[in-house]
């Protein structure tokens, strides 16, 4: 009897370890697949921030609008807003308030968790501080806001195999669920 208390446990334990192993596998490959995926809205960002177009005085607020929403579309954003220092966008927002703003008038490229924006519609943000003559690091005269698609956590989730039996979700720094 003892004999087979020993070999069971010994096999649940090497079991044990080795699901452990191929869990952590499939955590880290997923994370890089998340972490890929969000650099790439993140790259997109400041590349509209370094957009000549949106830096110049020759165009008025709507013809830049204009520009963002194209280039929005042809990308797969929902949209996007230009920003000053004070945070107010082309359109008359105020985002003075909001995080996003603040990182990125500090300086650095912010990517919100899905926020609630009424009727169970959930949005994320990203926003990028816009440089002075488009020369990172300089100073920041504005800030560029990009909003992504609703399902874009959740597009990537499912894009993600897991195992047949496997349930992925991306939870934000505090564990609550922001994806499935």
């Amino acid at each position: 009897v003892w004999i087979s208390i020993i070999a069971i446990t010994s096999n649940f334990i090497a079991t044990k370890n080795v699901v452990s192993e191929e869990l952590l596998s499939v955590v880290t490959t997923a994370s890089r697949s998340v972490q890929w995926e969000l650099q790439s809205y993140v790259n997109l960002a400041e590349a509209f921030a370094t957009d000549s177009y949106l830096l110049s005085d020759e165009y008025s607020a709507q013809e830049k609008q204009a520009h963002i929403a194209e280039k929005a579309t042809a990308h797969g954003l929902v949209g996007g807003d230009m920003l000053d220092t004070s945070g107010i966008g082309l359109d008359g927002t105020d985002y003075s308030s909001s995080e996003s703003f603040k990182v990125a008038l500090d300086g650095k490229v912010f990517i919100s968790v899905p926020t609630d924006v009424g009727n169970g519609t959930k949005m994320m943000f990203i926003a990028a501080p816009i440089w002075a003559d488009g020369v990172e690091n300089s100073e920041v005269v504005g800030v560029i806001y990009l909003i992504p698609s609703p399902t874009l956590l959740d597009d990537i989730v499912k894009s993600i195999k897991s195992s047949a039996n496997g349930i992925t979700n991306i939870l934000d720094n505090t564990g609550v669920v922001i994806a499935t």
